[in-house]
Formats: C-alpha cells, sequence, structure tokens
C-alpha cells in the first residue's frame, strides 16, 4: 500500500474530502489531535510547570541538554 501527503487549500478542503471519500479504494487516516486532546496537553504542561516552581521536579539547562544530544 503506497501513502501520499497533499497539502489544500483550506477553502477546498472540504470538496476535496467529500470528493475522495466516493472512491473506496482510499482510506482516510486523520493524524490530528481533537481538542480534547490538546486541552489536556496543555493542562499537562501547566502541571509539570507548577512542579517545577515547587521544586518537585528537576530540569535541565538548555546549554547542558544540547549538548547532551550533540
Amino acid at each position: 500500500m503506497k501513502k501520499l501527503t497533499l497539502s489544500i487549500p483550506d477553502s477546498k478542503f472540504h470538496f476535496f474530502e467529500e470528493l475522495i471519500q466516493n472512491f473506496d479504494f482510499i482510506t482516510i487516516e486523520e493524524n490530528y489531535d481533537s481538542k480534547e486532546a490538546i486541552l489536556k496537553n496543555i493542562e499537562e504542561g501547566f502541571q509539570e510547570l507548577e512542579s517545577v516552581k515547587n521544586g518537585k521536579l528537576k530540569t535541565t539547562d538548555a546549554r547542558q541538554f544540547l549538548d547532551e544530544i550533540s
């Protein structure tokens, strides 16, 4: 099976989506997070930030992190 990634202008996306749904040999994979997943991710980020502020979570200096990955 082959995969193809397309970039479609927002104004034409709805039309294109309806068009390809008429082909039974095409499977559409939605690869974006739901609103709930995005909000949950943001909430977890704020919780981590609070943990850092309260000294419960240790951070790594940015320069040290970059040195480690290079």
